[in-house]
């Protein structure tokens, strides 16, 4: 299990990295085009979160092909190595210890399940919320047919809940508000269902789930409630005829009594954003932005557009896969190429994707010859591991590079042999199983070394 769960782990933490780092420039690049747009009509910039939101559920899946060039080169390749297997009773062994990566899945997947329940637990609270509530029919104001109007005395501030069919809950001494403020804060509610805001609550919900780590997605949470409810504020003194003063003022006085709700992640209420109030109301008194309601939409238009295109490259799965070309390992090494894979269709361990992980070795027996002659030292061999994790072929290695004192690669050198140590080695090392590697998502044969040291005592 705890092989499994750092498999699991390493392969999502490889691909969660780029897929956030992908988010987080793209997020950035939200909020730099909020602030050189910060004098736009609050829809505009609604949108531009909004697609934030999307590109945030939408992992790198696309491939582009046209960017992968290069060469994969078939020839001799360089092996990885194991650290060294000391001598011993044949024996099996598991990993005892879940790594880094598999400690980061399990918080993240800890944070997904806890914010799905929550969800959950909202919405079965909701639903109790509106069995209890009393629904009526408000003749003095125009509703639509599939809007449900209902009344609760346990709630203080109006709510809008349901996308499928929507239902706006109101207090009870909401009758006690004039005529004036109960028509704002009706078409409020409304203007929230027509602007499709409890669906995109939900698209904030799912990329909350994923993302809740990453800071900068609570900053583009913010913008996004923040511009919703100023949209929803232009909509409606748009279409109520009422000055942007007085609706300030409606705005105010619907506050003074605020109580928010205790379930709000599956809602929508007039005045839900206590703390978004101020940035709402020096909005509307802000001239600038009254003249930017009347610009061209052509701009707009066109960053938006923009925007959708780049969300492409910022999805691209960075594949290792490239074009396949043949060379001799002479050309290998005049050009200084690594190899990726041979002839055979093995590949070099730095190649994968994701590496072979060792699930179980055997501890080779000491050759009781080798023993009395007391021969001793450290026995290199190169294993092939299957697609089922399985050692397919064992050799001893012949050649080992020679390194100088910067790292530099000084050429090859004939390994040393121990004759009398090989076969032992060998036999343990066809018993070692592994989780095989994976290159673009498939299991694929891997070569890579284990050194295996022989001591007397």
């Amino acid at each position: 299990m705890i092989a499994f769960l750092n498999s699991v782990g390493n392969s999502w933490l490889e691909f969660f990295i780029i897929f956030e780092l992908q988010n987080s420039m793209f997020i950035l690049l939200i909020l730099g085009l909020l602030f050189l747009f910060r004098n736009y009509p609050a829809k505009f910039r609604k949108q531009l979160t909004i697609l934030g939101l999307f590109k945030t559920l939408i992992p790198p899946v696309l491939t582009m092909s046209f960017l992968t060039g290069g060469t994969v080169i078939s020839g001799t390749m360089p092996v990885f190595f194991l650290p060294e297997l000391a001598v011993g009773t044949s024996t099996n062994f598991s990993l005892s210890y879940i790594n880094p990566a598999g400690i980061l899945f399990l918080f993240w997947l800890s944070g997904v399940v806890s914010i799905f329940l929550i969800s959950v637990y909202n919405v079965m609270q909701f639903r109790r919320q509106i069995r209890r509530s009393k629904k009526v029919k408000l003749h003095d104001f125009h509703i639509p047919e599939k809007t449900n109007i209902y009344f609760d005395d346990l709630i203080k501030s109006p709510i809008v809940y349901d996308c499928f069919s929507p239902k706006i809950i109101l207090p009870e001494d909401w009758k006690a508000l004039e005529k004036r403020m109960q028509y704002s804060i009706l078409l409020h509610e409304m203007n929230h269902i027509k602007n499709g805001d409890l669906w995109l609550n939900t698209v904030k919900v799912l990329s909350l789930m994923f993302h809740f780590f990453n800071p900068l997605h609570w900053v583009l949470l913010h913008y996004f409630e923040l511009f919703t409810e100023m949209a929803c504020d232009d909509r409606t003194v748009q279409e109520s005829g009422i000055n942007k003063e007085e609706y300030n003022e409606l705005i105010l006085k619907a506050a003074e009594a605020i109580t928010l709700p205790q379930y709000i992640s599956k809602a929508l209420g007039f005045s839900r954003a206590f703390q978004l109030l101020r940035q709402r109301i020096k909005y509307q008194l802000n001239p600038k932005e009254i003249k930017d309601m009347k610009r061209s939409t052509t701009l707009r238009l066109t960053v938006l557009i923009l925007m959708v295109l780049i969300i492409i490259p910022f999805s691209w799965q960075c594949s290792k896969q490239q074009e396949e070309k043949t060379v001799s390992p002479a050309a290998v090494q005049e050009k200084n190429e690594r190899v990726l894979v041979d002839e055979n269709g093995v590949y070099a361990y730095y190649a994968v994707d994701k590496k072979p992980e060792m699930v179980s070795k055997a501890k080779p027996l000491y050759p009781e010859d080798a023993r009395k002659a007391g021969i001793e030292g450290t026995v290199v061999v190169i294993i092939t591991i299957d697609e089922n994790g399985q050692v397919i072929e064992a050799v001893p290695l012949e050649e080992a590079p020679m390194r100088g004192p910067n790292g530099e690669n000084l050429g090859m050198k004939k390994a040393n042999h121990i004759l009398e140590l090989e076969p032992a080695a060998i036999e343990a090392a066809k018993k070692c199983t592994f989780i095989p590697a994976e290159y673009n998502g498939q299991p694929v044969k891997v070569k890579m070394a284990i050194p295996f040291r022989f001591r007397l005592h």
